[in-house]
C-alpha cells in the first residue's frame, strides 16, 4: 500500500454500478451462466499481463467475489496510475478475498457500504495501493477497521469469554446452594 492510488469514492461507485451479470453464477455451477475464467483471464490481459492458469474456488460465494473483484479492478482510475498495477495471481487475489467470502454474501456487496468498502480496499491493497488522500497507516488502519474475518474473531472470542462465564457463575451458584442444603442438613 505504498502508492496512491485512486479516489475510494470512485471504486465504491463503481461497485454500486455492478452489472446483475457479474452477481450471476458461474458455469461451474449447474445452470451457472458466466465464464469466471475467461472473466480472470480478461483481467490479467487488461492489465497487459499474461493470463496465468486460473483454478476456481469451490465455493460460489467466494467466486462471485472473484467476478466482483473483475469488475472492480477493471475500473479505468486503476489503469491510469503509473506504472500500471500488477495484478496478483489468482491464488493470491484468492487467498485476498478469502475472509469476505467467508463471512459475506457477494450478492449484497453492492448495498452494503462497509463490505463494499471492504472489498475496495482489499483489492486495492492486493495491487499495493491505497486510496488517494489517505496515508499508508491510515488506510491500514482502516482495512483493520473492515476485516470482516477479525471481526468474526472477536465476536467468537466474546461469545466463549461470556459462555466461559455463564458457566463459571453457574458452577460457583451451584457449589452454594450445595454448600447451604449440606449445612441445612447437618443442622
Amino acid at each position: 500500500m505504498t502508492r496512491s492510488g485512486p479516489v475510494l469514492a470512485s471504486l465504491l461507485q463503481r461497485l454500486r454500478e455492478t452489472p446483475p451479470d457479474f452477481l450471476l453464477g458461474p458455469i461451474a455451477e449447474a445452470g451457472g451462466e458466466v465464464d469466471t475464467v475467461a472473466l480472470v483471464g480478461d483481467l490479467y490481459r487488461f492489465y497487459a499481463q499474461e493470463a496465468p492458469r486460473i483454478d476456481l474456488p469451490r465455493d460460489i460465494n467466494h467466486v462471485l467475489f472473484l467476478q466482483l473483484a473483475v469488475w472492480l479492478l477493471h475500473a479505468p482510475e486503476l489503469r491510469t496510475i503509473q506504472p500500471t498495477p500488477r495484478v496478483p495471481s489468482p491464488a493470491a487475489l484468492n487467498d485476498a478475498l478469502r475472509g469476505l467470502a467467508t463471512y459475506a454474501k457477494a450478492r449484497r456487496i453492492p448495498q452494503e457500504p462497509e463490505r463494499a468498502e471492504e472489498l475496495a480496499r482489499v483489492l486495492l491493497s492486493a495491487l499495493e495501493l491505497r486510496p488517494a488522500g489517505e496515508s499508508e497507516s491510515e488506510s491500514k488502519a482502516r482495512l483493520g477497521a473492515l476485516d470482516s474475518a477479525a471481526r468474526a474473531k472477536v465476536l467468537e472470542e466474546s461469545r466463549r469469554a461470556h459462555q466461559r462465564a455463564k458457566e463459571v457463575a453457574d458452577t460457583m451458584r451451584r457449589k452454594a446452594e450445595e454448600e447451604a442444603a449440606s449445612k441445612v442438613s447437618r443442622e
